[in-house]
Order: structure tokens, then C-alpha cells, then sequence
């Protein structure tokens, strides 16, 4: 069976039979260069925050994310930032009353036989008067209507996660530079 990520949906939508031909080869997850992406080290810290209730653990999980970074001022100002969007993360988790009920959680859709899509859903909520919100952490400003995979994890989320309509289920992506969600 052949399997991709989720996250090249778009790719396979531009040119199926391209991407067709990259996954019969094999071929089709790119590497990733730098090391162990930011997002994930603020995923990593926000994740601390839920299971202590507390930020400052969450602070010093991202500080010790980042440790090993040569000490230069533009990283001094950006581990500033990162620590900044998590004090807006807490304000917003608070202000929206969400509950984390899952991070990190797998996907797996099986489109034939010969065909899966894997990835993974960083955090999904809880609200406060009913629904399911999933967030993916990241800088891009997306329309996720536009992108294919936010709806089918919103479709994954209602049917395998969640057990819910999928009216039920919001999903978004939070700014790991800012905390602030959309």
C-alpha cells in the first residue's frame, strides 16, 4: 500500500497524474531540512501548558526547545515571540473556554486498496456549548476552504474522532508567532 500526507492533498489536486506517477515511484515526502520544525517545539510547549494548567512550565518547555540556537539577538527576539503567542494562546484558550481533548492525533484515511493518506492533527477542542474545534500550528495565512485537507480532516474528525455531525467540527490553525487563532 502507498502512502502520503495529508499535506500534499494540494500538490496530488494541481496535477493527479504527476503526483500519481511521484507515488507509484515512491517518492512523494519531502525531506525537511533544519532540524525539528518550530511549530512543533510550540506545540510541544502548549501541550505542557494543558497537562500542568500552568504557563510556566509551557515557557520553560519552549526555552529548552530551543537551547542549543546560536545566542544572537534575532533569536533572542523570535524564542520573545514564541514565548508572547503562548501568553495569547493561554488568553485565548481561557477567553474561548476550549478544552483539549486530544493532541497529535493520527490519521489514517484509506482511499483504496492501494492508497492512504497518514498525517496527524496537532490539538483538537472541546467548546464550551457543544462542537469540536481542530487546530493545526502554523504561519501561513490559509482559507481553509480552499484547501483540501482541512475539510477532509474536518470530515475525519466528525466520523472516526469525534462521533459528531460534521457542522459540529470548526478547524483552523493557530499562529505559533502571534497565538492567535483562525
Amino acid at each position: 500500500m502507498k502512502k502520503f500526507s495529508i499535506t500534499e492533498l494540494e500538490t496530488a489536486r494541481r496535477n493527479p497524474v504527476d503526483f500519481g506517477k511521484v507515488l507509484k515511484d515512491g517518492t512523494t515526502s519531502a525531506s525537511s531540512f533544519g532540524g525539528y520544525p518550530k511549530s512543533m517545539r510550540w506545540l510541544n510547549a502548549i501541550c505542557k501548558y494543558h497537562e500542568d494548567q500552568d504557563i510556566s512550565p509551557a515557557i520553560l518547555s519552549l526555552e529548552q526547545g530551543f537551547w542549543n540556537r546560536k545566542d544572537t539577538s534575532k533569536n533572542r527576539q523570535e524564542l520573545e515571540a514564541f514565548i508572547d503567542a503562548l501568553s495569547n494562546y493561554e488568553s485565548e484558550i481561557q477567553k474561548r473556554k476550549l478544552s483539549l481533548i486530544k493532541s497529535r492525533e493520527p490519521v489514517s484515511l484509506t482511499l483504496t486498496r492501494l492508497v492512504k493518506i497518514t498525517g496527524q492533527i496537532p490539538v483538537i477542542f472541546m467548546r464550551p456549548e457543544t462542537g469540536f474545534s481542530a487546530y493545526f500550528i502554523t504561519r501561513e495565512n490559509i482559507n481553509w476552504d480552499t484547501v483540501l485537507k482541512y475539510p477532509v480532516i474536518q470530515s475525519c474528525i466528525a466520523s472516526n474522532t469525534c462521533n459528531c455531525k460534521v457542522t459540529e467540527v470548526e478547524v483552523g490553525y493557530i499562529d505559533y508567532y502571534s497565538g492567535e487563532f483562525h
